[in-house]
Order: C-alpha cells, then sequence, then structure tokens
C-alpha cells in the first residue's frame, strides 16, 4: 500500500498518502500510466492509476480461489510536485487486473489486455482456471482522455474487443507508425 517519492539526487524518500481504494502492485497488477508531460501542464508529471483489486500482499492465501476476485473500477491521479495527495478520478467503465495502458500520440491512453477477475500469478490447486488465477478476459480497450471533462474521460467507442485474451504476461507497446501490438507471452 505505501507509496514513496524516492528523490535519488539526495538518495532519500519521502512518504505519500496510501493510495486509496484498490491495490495496483502485483498480484493485484493495476494499470499505472505518467501522463504526457506538456507545455500546458508546465511539463509537471501526472500519474494516473486505475483497477487492479482489493487485496493486499499480506493477505495473499495460495488456495484462496482468485479467479472470482472482483477487479476494481477506480482510478486516481497524483501530481506529486504539487499536491502529494491523491485526487479521484473517473472510473473505469470495465475494472480489470493486469491491464496495459499505453500514450498515443494524442495524450490519450489506450487502456487493453488483462483480466476482469481476480489476479497475476498461477498455480496448479483446484483454486485456478487451467493454471491462472485470473478469469474473464478484459477483451474490450477503452480510450482515457486526460483532459476532457470529469465524467466524460473513458470511451469503448470505435474500438472492436480482441478475440485473443491476454491476461498474465501481456504486454502492449506503441510502433512509430501509430500501431499497437499486444502480445501474448
Amino acid at each position: 500500500y505505501g507509496t514513496v517519492i524516492l528523490d535519488w539526487k539526495a538518495q532519500q524518500e519521502y512518504q505519500l498518502p496510501d493510495m486509496p481504494h484498490a491495490v495496483r502492485t502485483y498480484p493485484a497488477s493495476g494499470g499505472t500510466a505518467m501522463l504526457p508531460l506538456t507545455p500546458q501542464n508546465n511539463w509537471t508529471a501526472t500519474i494516473v492509476f486505475c483497477s487492479g483489486a482489493d487485496v493486499a500482499a499480506n493477505e495473499w492465501d495460495p488456495n484462496r480461489n482468485w479467479p472470482t476476485l472482483a477487479t476494481s473500477n477506480s482510478c486516481v491521479r497524483i501530481t506529486p510536485d504539487v499536491s502529494q495527495n491523491y485526487e479521484e478520478d473517473d472510473d473505469v467503465p470495465q475494472g480489470r487486473s493486469m491491464g496495459n495502458m499505453i500514450i498515443l500520440p494524442t495524450g490519450k491512453i489506450l487502456y487493453l489486455n488483462g483480466a476482469q477477475t481476480g489476479v497475476a500469478g498461477y498455480g496448479n490447486g483446484s483454486n485456478t482456471v487451467g493454471d491462472s488465477y485470473a478469469d474473464n478476459a478484459a477483451l474490450q480497450p477503452m480510450i482515457y482522455d486526460p483532459n476532457a471533462s470529469a465524467g466524460q474521460r473513458w470511451s469503448q467507442d470505435g474500438l472492436s474487443p480482441s478475440t485473443i485474451a491476454r491476461k498474465y504476461h501481456s504486454s502492449a507497446i506503441l510502433l512509430p507508425d501509430g500501431m499497437c501490438i499486444a502480445l501474448r507471452i
């Protein structure tokens, strides 16, 4: 849960408030992206965190029925050089764990891949789907517009669902020609 800023020059960490709502680190694995640095925002970093799941690392139980755990649809953002408090952001239309956030040339963010239930990781017990701790692939990509008005930041318009489940160990990259490649390892 802990969030810190590392001042690499001073080699010192500064504690920030705990991130609200869901856990967004492994195994809950929410999506994270730093918004583009622009003259309009005075080159100030803002980081957005979306989805994940409500489970802490100290709650890990390898026998829990992880694939049925609901993912969070919450999003928060922080601009640590301006305020060390998290701000509520628009909820994601479809929560997910293990999703990938890709910054597009427009400054918008493509959010794709992941699972609608469960967490990252794998095992071979009776509490897995195949060998996965996740289920219900998140096939519908979404676009997040950080500059849109509150309540209007997420869209699925014009985006077709994937036909390939990309959950644990998935990745996505934007190529120089603007094509986005989603991978499943």
